[in-house]
């Protein structure tokens, strides 16, 4: 018996050591690191505000104020030490990086190294994103815009180990552009193999808003790749539902791309060019990748209500692809997109969300091993069921965590086949094959998964291809002048405005509906809004008088409440706040409503210090609305002001629990405790001044001086002068006169380098300063950069008033050309005023592109600005527009042999679907050849035109499938051989010529194939390709409205280039009909509409 006891004490211990060694493998580590990764280092982002111009990124308005534009991509690669926060479990390595938007950099499946995400083994900027440079791999936030704003600037961050034992990654931000607060976490569990990703999306506006979320996924692929999705997804789209294919193989011409021939749309290698493909009315959430060679793979899941779609996208193994991977990556590695979008339907697809408004959204992702294709999906499992042959099926599953016991049941109708009890986990995935030796079925089968207990982790039955018809494609955006009736124009004025056309206003759909029904109350309230968002007060009060007077809201309430709302807003912004407590106060009668109105009442009351009657409407609005971050600190603001403490800090710790990232509340929660302070935070803040401003905006807006003034004071020697101006404001308001002086004279001293205003409040701030000191330069120009995009005119006389100041003010000047430019239309003048800021900073590359692009609009000699670039190259050479404009000067001035030289030396920048650089490298070889062809230089000649077929890689274009400018380089071979005297040669050339498939929009290209066609002894289908380019250039002076395009696409003034290319058009068919009167009159036309219409000065005379 003296011996049990040791033995006994033995196996305590051995239990005691178990439990712990149990528990500590089943820990989830979160901790900060810091990596080494070679980087491409981009210099400094351009310092001139960069303000709308109609510019269009991914099929959307692409606008960049108030960020700094990214363009500025390095060559060198440079070891550079990057902050990295990881999570950690026994299944998944998770690292994320806060420097580049949160982005989920990399996961690694522990079980057998695999990654599942595209990692790069360098980090190489391309020019892709809205502001310009963007890396591709890992996991993409795109909030609220794709691609998202901030992808390649730091994200807040936090890291939260959570009661359950798993641990969470936040990043997030409010966005600046629309005021949007999008937070995303990443978590991971305990034994669990997936990471949990939650979505918070919160309008922090007093607007309604309209957003997108995608998340978007980027996975290694080569020719072992293979990407599934649901069995019952049939029919896959392209972006804004412009073509239609079958899925997963395809026997369309799909968006341009020629899969007739019965493509299998899911391998990676099948694809010659890029392609994008959404899932179209998706029924399932899931979606995922796998790679045959390393029998590893990755799925998404998602709850279909939230996450409607997904997209495949890839550049492919084609020229273009790899021209993409030369840009993108240094080890060649190829990937694919599987984009997962939550509460959109494509791309751009944009959601509507009220003012406070919260939604939430929870995916998943998870590595899967040796199933090939999943065909269904859970959090707990995924499975797979094939035919290898009509007798043959391979099965089997995979798990997130460990399953012991495990059964898996396949069945033949009411015939049991195979039933395994098993222990499954995600480090061991179980496949088998059953061999019949009768043929099978295979609609009958059905496969199961449950655990032991019997509960049903995952199931599949075989999906029979219902092979439904294809929709037609989305119409195109017809012109207001189109329309006939107030319906179709306040309803495509709505599309435009919620899916936010890049070149298309609105408003010119709203004010024709109202030439037709001045009095139409939805036109009306929908342009109040607009003027509201324009931060244009009395007009926006205005449209809605004019609707409630439509309305008879004098006699019953109408069913529209939003626009007692809206009405409330424009009376408080214009100082009427008792008209505006009454119009809120109705506004509190509708439920969607109920919230946000009587959040503005609260305010309107802490304004006077009425906490007890604030309390009644925070509380009515927190009663609908409890995950709101400025209802919840507003509520926690005014306990506190009412000696609750307790109460206020249950509802900040219940906002923290739910957006971790939410400042105000940290520092609402830090004034309870009694040490008011945000200082332990600035480690993980994107922008520690501009992340106080937003703060501050908070206190206000409520009327809580001491708190703005405590907060903003923390900062110590702050440099961007926006912070003094708050503070002046706030010691203005609060009756401190020396203070606010004070303040205003170290605002006026500050920097402005990146200083990009962009709040409404901020409209208060300078013009209080400008109401007690009018001399304040500095304040002049912030406001006009704050004002320049929605009150332009206003903006402009603001600075002015700056450079009337302080004419040494170079940017001042440049906003000024800016904006003469594009909102005023005159290029003259604009001239004038850049041309004054470069006399005074010749520093700024960007500004000899834009000098050069109101040149190109104006009736001034092109060589004035071709000799002003050539005299400042240095500068020139380090923007990644202005060389562009330089090559093409240089063709235009006859300089071949100067502009090939710069082509073949220079190291272009091109944006994602850019390929203007290497039209005028063939332009400027094609030109020299024919040069040498006059001179008789007939090798040299052939040698340029050979050369005009290449696509070097120093100009970042590859090769797309169709034959892009060849028919015209063909054609010019053909005379050169014909010269020489090869004949036979000569006909060669001639075929390729007619058998080249242009580029996109090259019609005039038809001229040469028409000429080809003579050569060939074809003299009736060269006439009747002359008679369809005079018909072609007289319908396209009709135009198109309708921006669809997915890449980056610049504004333009106006149409001057199109209509010009319309009549060179007409010039070309007329001289190929040997009317060549007919033709120099429109050779001249087009030349006087638009003066450097290269083509048409050079074919005029040829």
């Amino acid at each position: 018996m003296k011996n049990l006891q040791p033995c006994r004490s033995l196996q305590i211990a051995l239990i005691i050591l178990l439990l712990i060694g149990t528990n500590l493998i089943a820990q989830v580590k979160i901790y900060q690191g810091t990596e080494v990764i070679p980087t491409y280092q981009m210099g400094e982002d351009k310092t001139s505000p960069i303000f709308y111009t109609g510019r269009a990124v991914q099929g959307a308005q692409g606008r960049v104020y108030p960020y700094p534009s990214q363009t500025n991509l390095g060559s060198e690669l440079v070891d550079t030490e990057y902050e990295m926060v990881y999570l950690e479990n026994q299944y998944i390595k998770l690292k994320v990086l806060p420097a580049f938007g949160g982005r989920l950099f990399s996961a690694i499946d522990k079980t057998n190294g695999h990654e599942l995400f595209h990692t790069n083994s360098v980090i190489k900027p391309d020019l892709i994103g809205t502001l310009g440079a963007w890396v591709s791999g890992g996991i993409e936030w795109c909030f609220p815009h794709h691609h998202r704003t901030t992808t390649m600037l730091p994200s807040d961050y936090r890291m939260v180990k959570n009661k359950d034992g798993s641990a969470t990654i936040w990043i997030g931000e409010t966005e600046k552009t629309m005021d949007l607060r999008g937070v995303v976490g990443m978590t991971l569990h305990p034994g669990r193999s997936y990471i949990e990703v939650d979505y918070r999306i919160n309008n922090t506006n007093t607007l309604t808003q309209n957003f997108l979320f995608w998340a978007n996924v980027a996975i290694t692929a080569n020719d072992d790749f293979r990407t599934f999705w649901p069995p019952s997804q049939e029919i896959g789209v392209f972006h804004n539902n412009t073509s239609f294919t079958q899925w997963p193989v395809s026997n369309q011409n799909y968006n341009g791309i020629d899969y007739t021939q019965g493509i299998d749309l899911t391998w990676w290698k099948n694809h010659p060019n890029p392609v994008s493909i959404f899932m179209w009315q998706a029924k399932e959430g899931f979606l995922g990748g796998y790679d045959y060679g390393k029998n590893a793979g990755t799925i998404h899941l998602g709850d279909p209500i939230e996450n409607a779609t997904s997209k495949l996208w890839q550049f492919g193994p084609g020229q273009q692809g790899q021209n993409a991977r030369r840009k993108l990556t240094d080890d060649g590695k190829a990937y694919v997109e599987l984009m997962t979008g939550t509460f959109s339907n494509n791309q751009p697809d944009y959601s509507w969300i009220l003012p406070h408004s919260v939604k939430d959204a929870k995916n998943y992702w998870y590595p899967i091993r040796d199933l090939e294709i999943v065909k269904n999906s859970s959090k707990d499992a995924s499975i797979t069921l094939q035919m290898r042959n009509s007798n043959t099926i391979f099965y089997g599953a995979n798990t997130t965590r460990v399953f012991k016991n495990a059964q898996l049941i396949l069945k033949n109708g009411n015939d049991t086949l195979v039933k395994r009890y098993l222990e499954i986990a995600p480090n061991i995935p179980f496949t088998a094959t059953f061999r019949s030796e009768e043929e099978i079925d295979e609609f009958k089968l059905h496969l199961e998964l449950k655990d032991s207990q019997g509960n049903i982790l995952v199931s599949y039955s075989p999906y029979k291809p219902q092979q439904p018809e294809l929709p037609e494609p989305q119409e195109k955006i017809k012109k207001p002048e189109e329309l006939k009736t107030v319906e179709e124009l306040y309803l495509t004025g709505r599309f435009v405005e919620q899916f936010k056309r890049a070149g298309i206003n609105p408003d010119h759909y709203y004010l024709t509906a109202l030439k037709i029904s001045p009095n139409d109350y939805r036109v009306n309230i929908a342009l109040g809004i607009r003027r509201l968002n324009q931060t244009r007060y009395q007009e926006a009060l205005s449209y809605f008088q004019r609707a409630a007077h439509t309305l008879k809201v004098k006699y019953y309430q109408p069913k529209e409440g939003e626009l007692y709302y809206y009405m409330g807003l424009a009376q408080k912004a214009l100082g009427l706040d008792q008209k505006a407590y009454e119009n809120l106060g109705r506004a509190t009668w509708y439920y969607q409503w109920l919230s946000s109105a009587n959040f503005e009442l609260a305010q309107l009351e802490t304004k006077k210090g009425n906490y007890q009657k604030a309390l009644e409407h925070i509380k009515a609005a927190y009663s609908t609305n409890t995950k709101d971050g400025r209802i919840n600190t507003l509520y926690s603001a005014i306990l506190r002001k009412l000696g609750k403490p307790d109460k206020a800090m249950e509802l900040i710790d219940g906002l923290l629990a739910y957006d971790p990232l939410d400042f105000s509340a940290l520092y609402e929660k830090s004034i309870l405790q009694g040490k008011a302070s945000l200082g332990n935070w600035h480690k993980n803040m994107q922008d520690v001044e501009n992340n106080y401003i937003e703060v501050a905006t908070r206190y206000m807006n409520a009327g809580l001086f001491n708190e703005g003034i405590s907060l903003l004071s923390e900062i110590e020697n702050p440099k961007n002068p926006l912070i003094p101006y708050y503070l002046s404001w706030f010691y203005a308001k609060s009756g401190n006169i020396q203070k606010t002086i004070r303040m205003q004279k170290m605002a006026r001293t500050a920097s402005l380098k990146f200083v990009f205003p962009y709040r409404a409040e901020t409209e208060k701030v300078l013009k209080n300063t400008l109401k007690r000191d009018n001399s304040d330069a500095t304040a002049n120009y912030l406001l006009g950069n704050l004002l320049y995009d929605k009150r332009p005119e206003q903006a402009m006389t603001y600075w002015k008033k700056a450079i009337e100041l302080n004419s040494s003010f170079s940017m001042a000047w440049r906003n000024l050309a800016f904006g003469t430019f594009y909102h005023q239309k005159d290029p003259e003048q604009a001239i004038n005023y850049l041309t004054k800021a470069i006399s005074r900073d010749n520093s700024h590359p960007l500004w000899f592109d834009e000098l050069s692009r109101y040149y190109d609009e104006s009736r001034r000699d092109y060589k004035n600005i071709l000799a002003i670039l050539r005299d400042n190259l240095d500068v020139v050479k380090k923007d990644v527009a202005a060389p562009k404009a330089y090559i093409k000067l240089l063709n235009l001035n006859g300089d071949y042999e100067e502009a090939i030289n710069f082509l073949e030396n220079y190291h272009f920048r091109t944006w994602e679907g850019g390929r203007e650089t290497y039209w005028s490298y063939v332009n400027a070889h094609t030109l020299q050849a024919m040069e040498l062809l006059k001179n008789n230089q007939i090798e040299i000649a052939i040698n340029e035109l050979n050369k005009a077929l290449l696509y070097p890689e120093n100009l970042e274009v590859g090769k797309p499938l169709h034959d892009e400018k060849n028919a015209m380089i063909y054609y010019f071979m053909g005379e050169a051989y014909q010269k020489m005297g090869e004949n036979k040669q000569a006909q060669r050339s001639y075929e390729k010529s007619i058998t080249s498939q242009n580029g996109p929009g090259m019609t005039d290209l038809l001229y040469f194939q028409g000429k080809a066609f003579e050569k060939l002894n074809q003299p009736e289908k060269a006439k009747q390709i002359f008679e369809n380019l005079i018909t072609k250039g007289k319908k396209l002076r009709e135009g198109d409205s309708d921006n669809r395009s997915i890449g980056v696409a610049q504004a333009t003034l106006g149409n001057n280039k199109t209509i010009s290319y319309a009549y060179y058009l007409e010039a070309l068919g007329y001289k190929g009909l040997k009317n060549s009167g007919k033709a120099k009159q429109e050779f001249k036309t087009a030349i006087n509409i638009y003066p450097n219409n290269l083509w048409a000065k050079i074919m005029m005379k040829h």
